[in-house]
């Protein structure tokens, strides 16, 4: 009867949630469009001809950086490239360019003004990106300029990356507006990761149920976030530490297969799932591996990409066959319960998909440009990463929300059942298993409480005279006095049959006395206003926990058997007749 409003409400859910995606798009295709950006205040100069280019004193036909065909640059190579220092100098006038796994010398007129990396290379570290800002006297133009690059890993670059002349500040500014959108998508990952690390910390701490999918999401995130933040170079406008940032590049792109594959385990695709295992268990070996011999000097990072592009080649291709096949099921599926229950998840899923497909097309992209096309990989940006890391963002967002919501129906069902299971369905008011449930908390504290026990006088005279609907309603309008007259009561109960307990926050003998004068007078209202139905009468006791040595069931025991000596009193105090009639249920 209600699944059309249901499939209504879902249908609307999810049109909010695809809006919101949109929105999210549009906005950062708006904050990337360069409308916004500042406009330099001096003229920013690309150099890219007119070069001069060896290799290991091997001059290149040439003279364009964009054509210029190195090859793969290893261990030992030197590049040369030579030009003239332009000739309309501007104020802050400096070169700026990036090195990669390089030793690097600037020499006007053949005399160094500027080296990087000499300190590395002595150490035997690896040498990290860097972007090199070398200033230029306006004395210098027109004189020659000659850099040099000198390998010192195998495999180290295969292009020159551009090299700008201008003034420090423009370039910065430049610089920041160019890469402003891997700025914000790097960040909100890093940061949307460290959510979901206090919040999986928080939940693990509080002991409440964990979903594991919450830490491999976390991973996920920081994995991308870092990435894109180290490889696109956000991180020097912040920091001057570019050893760290590169190492942090490298640990980002080795985790990110591991997390992804991780993510597929918990999150409920049993296709395939022993190969998942066996290829996570593979990814976190090799990363640690590679770490160790990397920090001991053995090998560094970068000698290990091409290893790392094959596997993760295997594992995502692996990877969007699984998830193409998890979608086809769920399509399939009947259980439409299933479908809502999984919708996060699933929108999680289809931000891993795209992005899977997009980072392969970067990473086939990046293998060519660096071992086939003459430009080299340092040209070579992870748009298609970014991308897909936006859809992710994207996904991301929906399965919060979609989390949310379902975190609610959850709660509210659990509430609902709870609501079964510890409601007395005759009476509505608490049944014998959340009684026993109170009163082992109320152990387990400190709080000081009276215990009522009531018992229902003649309820089986009535039950044999009048039937058993007659009884049932001597105990569901006994059990409506019980809620009206208590209704701050820590637990009003029906303990079985005719047992009843109240269990009140204090043991004033002056305030349990009035409590108990107006039950007396709400039984004797509603025995003159219900004429033709049986009189209810009750044996009550009660005790007081006044120490928190005392156990809940001991003070129930003490309120009971008090409760059994007015049973007995009220015996005595019957009509002949009414002993007759009135054999009590004990």
């Amino acid at each position: 009867m209600n699944s059309y409003p249901n499939k209504i409400q879902t249908y609307i859910k999810y049109i909010f949630f695809y809006f919101l995606a949109v929105l999210v798009m549009v906005t950062f295709i708006l904050y990337g469009t360069s409308s916004i950006n500042t406009p330099p205040a001096f003229e920013l100069t690309s150099l890219e001809n007119d070069y001069t280019i060896t290799v290991n004193d091997v001059v290149l036909e040439s003279t364009d950086l964009t054509s210029a065909d190195l090859g793969v640059i290893n261990k030992g190579d030197i590049v040369t490239i030579t030009t003239t220092v332009p000739q309309d100098p501007v104020p802050g006038s400096c070169l700026a360019f990036r090195s990669i796994l390089s030793t690097v010398n600037v020499l006007i007129n053949d005399k160094i003004i500027y080296s990087y990396g000499q300190d590395y290379a002595a150490k035997n570290m690896m040498l990290p990106k860097h972007y090199n800002y070398v200033s230029i006297d306006p004395e210098y133009a027109g004189s020659l300029l000659t850099i040099t690059f000198s390998a010192t890993e195998n495999s180290a670059f295969s292009g020159i990356s551009e090299i700008y002349f201008g003034n420090v500040d423009d370039y910065s500014t430049y610089f920041f507006q160019k890469e402003k959108i891997n700025f914000i998508i790097g960040d909100f990952l890093s940061v949307f990761g460290l959510v979901q690390l206090i919040l999986f910390i928080t939940l693990r701490f509080s002991k409440k149920s964990i979903d594991a999918s919450l830490l491999f999401s976390c991973m996920i995130s920081f994995s991308l976030g870092g990435y894109i933040l180290c490889y696109n170079d956000v991180f020097p406008i912040i920091s001057s530490n570019d050893y760290i940032f590169t190492c942090i590049e490298y640990i980002s792109l080795y985790f990110i297969p591991p997390s992804i594959i991780g993510f597929l385990i918990v999150s409920g695709q049993e296709f395939g799932i022993k190969i998942s295992k066996l290829m996570c268990l593979i990814d976190y070996i090799f990363v640690a591996v590679v770490s160790f011999l990397h920090f001991t000097g053995i090998s560094h990072y970068n000698n290990f990409v091409t290893t790392m592009h094959v596997i993760a080649l295997i594992e995502g291709l692996y990877s969007i066959f699984v998830l193409v096949h998890s979608f086809i099921k769920k399509l399939k599926s009947p259980d439409r319960f299933e479908q809502v229950q999984s919708a996060s998840v699933n929108a999680l899923l289809a931000g891993l998909l795209i992005f899977l497909v997009f980072s392969i097309i970067d990473l086939i992209k990046f293998d060519f440009m660096k071992y086939v096309a003459s430009q080299g990989e340092s040209r070579t940006n992870v748009s298609f990463v970014t991308v897909g890391a936006l859809s992710f963002v994207i996904c991301l967002v929906i399965n919060y929300f979609l989390h949310i919501t379902e975190h609610i129906n959850e709660i509210t069902i659990k509430t609902k059942l709870q609501g079964l299971a510890y409601k007395d369905s005759l009476t509505g008011i608490s049944n014998r298993a959340r009684c026993e449930q109170v009163q082992k908390e109320l152990s387990e504290s400190s709080k000081s409480f009276c215990i009522i026990s009531i018992d229902l006088d003649r309820l089986k005279y009535v039950n044999d005279t009048f039937g058993h609907l007659s009884g049932d309603k001597m105990i569901a309008d006994f059990a409506h006095i019980l809620s009206d007259v208590f209704p701050t009561a820590i637990l009003v109960g029906r303990m079985g049959g005719d047992e009843f307990i109240v269990i009140i926050d204090t043991t004033d003998q002056s305030l349990i006395s009035m409590c108990l004068d107006k039950l007396k007078t709400a039984i004797d209202k509603r025995n003159d206003s219900s004429k033709d139905d049986p009189p209810i009468s009750a044996s009550i006791g009660y005790a007081l926990r006044t120490l928190p040595s005392q156990s809940c069931h001991d003070i129930y025991m003490e309120a009971d058997n008090n409760m059994i000596i007015q049973k007995q009193l009220n015996r005595r105090l019957l009509s002949p007749l009414d002993q007759q009639k009135g054999g009590e249920n004990r």
